[in-house]
């Protein structure tokens, strides 16, 4: 007895693998567009039309690619999840395919791409030629397939034909499909639309493949700024190359419109040449290195925008709302191969690099997807570790996915670090004022952790620490911010707590409530407590220098141990007396060593070394030396006190910032020397100097 079996398809179900495998329309049309680039076409025509119309409604997509026989459309075309392309790429090994002047590779490899007609319409009509063949002409009624017949029993007639579309020796394929799924909308359009447009990556021309679109929705096009409109009304530009373990080219520019004219044009090549760091090693020891997969050499452009409303009406107030609906609908970071988009990376609701989550921690420094237009690039044939979904919606999360979202994340980390030194600037002269923004977002915020946050003991956690933020925040307000000493510096600081606050309230109606956002809330409330602090603890007192360093290294015995720093303390004996608040200075002194643990331990320095002096500033003023044998600071002297500013991976660029403030409320200065001008042993030549300056009384 035969006791084997087989599958025996019904014909329904093409069309739940139409429905499943497609995600929307967008996908369904760029996939039948990348079908027309597999085939070696120069030129794409895609008409949309009638689209609000079920029996009126078309969509068309033609091309002069090489086109199909009888016997590709029957053997190939017709039979789902061929491996015809597969086998060419495998075949093509480390080459890519040539076809008269064109190079490429396919893109589609699990033959499913065909499945985008059936996710738009019921009926379809195939119009194609190859060269020196006859027109082949094939009709399919998607409506025959919903039924109890197996798949076998449907007739679908395939012939041949004098050209009627493809005369004159012209080869390619037209397929048309009629009898629309649905009525489409303004929305749906515009996002096919979008999709359309950004196929092609906005950084680089490829004349090779031109896709056009025409349509009777002209209307439902209104106010889609262009990217060639946008781009020159980006601040921040960067380009960034990484391959194995390195970043191998590194360009950063800060592009100034000329309207801003108290700030200056900047190009930093800082990175170029360094290792790419995991930033999920709290350690920064691990090195990400690309090379253990194929994944190839990975090119990233990044344009940034800033969409501060002071900003904007400086440069272009006439364009201020176009600029932001762009980035709301346009922004973030899409992924390239061979110059074609892969779907749906860099789309709205896609945050394949967690952008979003990063900026809630530190919203002052980190990029989110409405603030940048950007682009990954990889090479087809060298990223084969990378594996599509079948479903067509990006890489299966595999072991080299991982490493690859990495070292991105790494490549924006160090933009994020250069922009920062810039945006300071840039809020140093122009910015607008900003009114008590953070009491309104904490009672905003209140009411939406009452209604969203379910378990009580989260709930009152989260509620108690907003609460003491407003009211920290209110002695501020009353207090400090009356003052000049702070100006600018303090207002911007307020102005990035609302924005945390701001993200909180997204996160919370996301995510309801979480150990994650009462961990966030808990930690703001720390930041803005050191504030508090400031104005609080301002009590002068008569102590000496030497008092407070020994205090301080005292405090921080236990980290100086475990990091097997030396101190070298050269102050003895010292009793002139200053006046200051001593708990306010010592933190300042603790927050100067912490920099310089994590810089030696950063650049792996040997030896780790700390040294302590005091020297005679200007008469009645007494400077306390603190520097360190590793390799200096990593940005300008001049922006080291701004807030915000730093080049750690996971920094707020608060440190200094509070030195600053907390050395001029007790009427000293914090200062950064060079080296040559002050009396140093010869180890701490090239390291960070840091002068704390006091007034002797």
């Amino acid at each position: 007895m035969d006791n084997r079996v087989y599958f025996k398809p019904r014909a329904r179900l093409m069309l739940e693998l139409g429905e499943q495998l497609i995600k929307n329309e967008s996908v369904a049309i760029l996939e039948l567009i990348k079908n027309s680039y597999d085939a070696f076409a120069r030129n794409v025509k895609v008409e949309l039309s009638n689209l609000e119309d079920l029996n009126a409604g078309k969509i068309i997509i033609l091309d002069d690619g090489i086109g199909m026989t009888k016997d590709i459309v029957v053997n190939h075309w017709m039979e789902p999840a061929t491996l015809n392309k597969k086998k060419l790429v495998d075949a093509a090994g480390n080459s890519k395919i040539k076809y008269k002047d064109m190079v490429r590779i396919p893109l589609g490899e699990k033959g499913i791409g065909r499945f985008g007609a059936h996710k738009l319409g019921n009926h379809i009509c195939l119009i194609t030629r190859s060269e020196n063949s006859s027109e082949v002409f094939l009709e399919v009624n998607w409506n025959e397939f919903d039924n109890e017949k197996y798949l076998d029993e449907i007739e679908v007639n395939v012939y041949e034909r004098e050209p009627v579309v493809f005369t004159d020796n012209k080869t390619g394929t037209r397929l048309e499909i009629t009898n629309i799924k649905h009525r489409w909308t303004r929305g749906e359009f515009r996002n096919v639309y979008k999709s359309i447009m950004a196929l092609n990556s906005p950084f680089k021309s490829d004349d090779s493949f031109t896709v056009v679109v025409n349509t009777n929705h002209d209307d439902w096009k209104e106010k889609l700024m262009s990217f060639d409109e946008l781009k020159n009304k980006a601040l921040y530009k960067a380009h960034v190359s990484l391959e194995n373990s390195e970043i191998i080219e590194y360009k950063y520019e800060f592009l100034p419109w000329d309207i801003l004219g108290k700030v200056k044009h900047r190009v930093s090549n800082d990175y170029s040449s360094k290792p790419i760091i995991n930033l999920n090693d709290k350690k920064k020891e691990e090195r990400i290195d690309l090379g253990a997969f194929k994944i190839g050499k990975i090119d990233i452009e990044l344009l940034i925008f800033d969409l501060d409303s002071y900003i904007l009406n400086l440069g272009f107030p006439a364009d201020k709302k176009l600029i932001k609906d762009y980035l709301k609908n346009n922004g973030g970071i899409a992924i390239y191969r061979d110059n074609v988009r892969l779907y749906e990376y860099g789309e709205e609701g896609n945050d394949w690099l967690g952008l979003g989550a990063r900026r809630i921690n530190n919203p002052a420094k980190t990029l989110s997807s409405r603030i940048v237009v950007g682009a990954v690039y990889l090479d087809r044939l060298a990223s084969s570790d990378l594996i599509e979904k079948t479903s067509r919606e990006g890489f299966i999360e595999n072991a080299a996915y991982k490493c690859f979202v990495n070292a991105v994340l790494y490549a924006i980390s160090c933009v994020e670090n250069d922009r920062m030194l810039d945006k300071a600037e840039l809020r140093k002269y122009y910015s607008g004022s900003f009114k008590n923004p953070v009491v309104d977002s904490v009672k905003t915020l209140i009411t939406t952790v009452d209604k969203k946050v379910k378990e009580p003991l989260i709930k009152k956690e989260i509620i108690s620490s907003l609460k003491n933020i407003e009211k920290e925040y209110l002695e501020i307000s009353q207090v400090y911010l009356k003052s000049s000493s702070m100006g600018l510096n303090m207002s911007m600081v307020i102005h990035e707590i609302d924005k945390i606050l701001i993200e909180l309230q997204k996160t919370v109606v996301q995510e309801g409530g979480s150990e994650h956002i009462k961990g966030l809330v808990t930690d703001l409330t720390m930041r803005i407590s050191s504030y508090s602090d400031l104005v609080k603890n301002t009590k002068m007192q008569s102590t000496t220098i030497q008092r407070l360093v020994d205090a301080s290294i005292n405090t921080f015995k236990y980290r100086i141990k475990a990091h097997d720093l030396q101190i070298i303390n050269n102050i003895f004996n010292d009793e002139t007396e200053i006046k200051c608040a001593g708990s306010l200075v010592r933190s300042a002194i603790m927050n100067i060593l912490d920099n310089s643990i994590y810089w030696l331990e950063k650049y792996g320095t040997e030896k780790k070394k700390i040294y302590f002096s005091i020297e005679k500033s200007e008469p009645g003023y007494r400077m306390l030396i603190i520097a360190d044998n590793g390799k200096g600071f990593a940005i300008p002297k001049d922006k080291l006190i701004l807030p915000f500013v730093t080049k750690k991976d996971d920094g707020m660029g608060l440190g200094l910032h509070l030195a600053s403030a907390i050395m001029e409320t007790m009427g000293g200065k914090i200062a950064f020397p060079d080296n040559d001008d002050i009396d140093l042993p010869d180890d701490f030549a090239s390291g960070a100097v840091v002068a704390l300056i006091f007034r002797e009384g």
